[in-house]
């Protein structure tokens, strides 16, 4: 029996706080990804446009696809790097 008796909210606040500080790589590394796949979406998808007389309208279409493809390649790249050290 120890003399200070274990709190279950702090037990699992220093759990989190320690696997947050163990996973940073990974979730830096997806952010990261993720900023690139938003990159290269940034001219949008499609978009069309008409004009009459002295006004234009242009539509741009944007799509989120290039983000989840991007995060989609990130972990199935993870998941290979971590077969791989797995077998060592």
């Amino acid at each position: 029996m120890s003399l200070t008796e274990p709190n279950l909210f702090d037990i699992i606040k220093k759990q989190y706080a320690f696997k947050l500080r163990a996973f940073m790589g990974v979730f830096i590394s997806l952010a990261a990804t993720q900023l690139l796949g938003m990159l290269f979406s940034i001219g949008g998808v499609s978009s069309y446009g008409t004009s009459s007389n002295n006004m234009s309208v242009t539509v741009m279409y944007f799509s989120a696809d290039m983000t989840i493809i991007f995060t989609n390649d990130w972990q199935k790249a993870r998941h290979f790097n971590v077969g791989m050290n797995a077998e060592t």
